[in-house]
């Protein structure tokens, strides 16, 4: 397994094992990315290739010989494929089309042609629409596998699949690369947040809040789920000692409750916060309610009543 379907296999496992959607986007991009390698072929060499498949000259209009023509048009050599199935033969094509010297379509041209008999219900079209048209440039060719001619059909056909092979692990490489950029951004950029939410008491409050809230946002991979619940709570409880810093209260209220129902049994610290910030509303009744609670879960709170 190459460096690249590794990538997508652990992605696709840490998503199943998560239950959620944290890996969508990755393993969305990567799937799109493998689909579309093993189509990847060299631009320019496709651009090059141009096809047809007219009359033979010299047929009458009721006959079916057709010629199937592969010009190449550029100024530099390219080599082809032509693989598939129409109604009335099968297409196994390999061969190298030399340099136009003229460099320009329409100009000295190069091409090679290949007689086909279309049955007498296909069109053109449908004939065309069955083959797969492929081509590299002479010199790539040439660099993998040397001069195509004084091999056999079959080596030839080796070669090009070997050349397209690599150049999808290529295009494949640099997906790979890329994903791993954007998730160690990702993870310095969780960092940070994790900083700011949960350990810089002198930064400013209302950025704490919104690294809470990205965090809050991002949720949790870990499998476990009590695990999970419980540094949601954490990123609650923080988020709430911010808000009250802040002066919002009922916020600070909102997310000190939040936590207590995520992580029920480490709800000390939670109740006990929240039992201060009724009090700083003049909730009196619910600020005792919580402030006995958290002496009842943790006897280090009762000193601070």
């Amino acid at each position: 397994m190459g460096q690249f379907a590794k990538a997508l296999s652990d992605y696709e496992a840490a998503a199943k094992l998560s239950g959620g959607t944290r890996y969508d986007k990755q393993i969305a991009y990567l799937r799109t990315v493998k689909e579309k390698a093993a189509r990847q072929a060299d631009r320019s060499a496709n651009d090059c290739l141009k096809t047809s498949l007219d009359k033979a000259p010299g047929t009458k209009e009721s006959d079916r010989k057709y010629e199937l023509k592969l010009i190449n048009d550029c100024a530099f050599g390219i080599v082809v494929t032509a693989l598939g199935v129409t109604e009335s033969a099968a297409i196994n094509i390999f061969t190298p089309l030399p340099a136009n010297p003229m460099g320009a379509e329409g100009r000295g041209a190069q091409w090679n042609f290949w007689t086909l008999i279309l049955a007498p219900d296909e069109t053109p079209k449908d004939a065309l629409g069955g083959i797969g048209f492929s081509a590299v440039t002479l010199s790539e060719f040439e660099k993998t596998c040397g001069q195509p001619g004084g091999k056999t059909e079959s080596e030839n056909m080796h070669c090009m699949a070997k050349i397209f092979a690599a150049r999808a692990e290529a295009i494949e490489d640099q997906a790979l690369r890329k994903t791993k950029e954007k998730t160690e951004n990702r993870n310095i950029r969780i960092g940070k947040d994790v900083a700011l939410c949960m350990g810089a008491k002198t930064a400013p409050h209302k950025d704490a809040v919104e690294a809470c809230t990205r965090l809050i946002e991002i949720g949790s991979d870990d499998p476990d789920e009590t695990k999970a619940k419980e540094l949601a709570a954490s990123r609650y409880f923080f988020r709430g000692g911010h808000y009250g810093k802040l002066g919002e209260i009922d916020a600070a209220i909102a997310d000190f409750t939040k936590a207590i129902a995520l992580a029920p049994d480490h709800a000390a610290v939670s109740y006990f916060n929240r039992g201060v910030a009724h009090a700083k509303r003049g909730d009196r009744d619910e600020a005792v309610q919580d402030l006995n609670t958290a002496c009842k879960l943790d006897k280090k709170f009762c000193r601070k009543q």
